[in-house]
């Protein structure tokens, strides 16, 4: 779990935690608000459980220092553990592994079942669907996706404004790796992608690969 000070409110030097948890090979959940802490956080867990890898969890200050009432149910969050080709023996270290072996495993098996894992779990989803006929697509995460949502409100674009202007918007609840399938059907048709991020871009990069 890393704390983010964007604004340098009460930290040394503002910071993306999201950056350093992609360079250590972390899938990283980015959840928008109190509610999705607890929710991304058990599937964080259940990733991590399945693919044998660390998970990140970005906790923005602006999201932390507010209160919510959410809905605490324990059976709120199911986690959903696809089929995988796992090696025998299962994607875990072994002892006495040497380290590039173990490296070996990191990219053959455990990043492709964290993306099946990714791919399986409810932790993107399609906010607006841009009506009829779609043509502009909004992407974004975390305290972003909320900045977004404001901007749309101050423009008067609601539900149905949106889809009179065809536009689609896509909240990503895992940003790294980001989901290639979900992707590419969120973008099918699309004229325009516009990416909200939060300082460096992390999304956008990968979906332009992706497409």
């Amino acid at each position: 779990v890393a704390g983010d000070d964007h604004g340098c409110v009460s930290s040394s030097m503002p910071h993306q935690s999201d950056v350093a948890f992609m360079s250590w090979f972390m899938p990283t959940l980015n959840p928008a608000s109190v509610e999705e802490f607890l929710s991304f956080g058990e599937y964080g867990l259940a990733l991590s459980r399945f693919s044998g890898l660390w998970a990140g969890l970005k906790l923005v200050k602006d999201n932390v220092e507010s209160t919510a009432s959410i809905d605490g149910r324990i059976d709120r969050v199911m986690p959903i553990f696809p089929d995988f080709a796992f090696p025998e023996g299962g994607p875990h270290i072994r002892p006495a592994e040497h380290a590039l072996t173990q490296e070996a495993r990191l990219h053959n098996v455990k990043l492709p079942a964290a993306r099946a894992f990714i791919a399986a779990n409810p932790l993107d989803r399609v906010v607006l669907s841009g009506g009829r006929s779609p043509r502009i697509g909004i992407v974004s995460t975390g305290k972003s996706y909320l900045d977004v949502l404001e901007a749309l409100d101050m423009l008067g674009l609601d539900e149905v404004a949106a889809a009179d202007h065809g536009l689609a918007f896509l909240k990503i609840g895992c940003p790294w790796p980001l989901d290639a399938s979900r992707m590419r059907d969120f973008a099918n048709g699309l004229e325009l992608l516009v990416f909200v991020e939060e300082k460096r871009g992390l999304i956008e990069g990968q979906a332009k690969e992706i497409l």
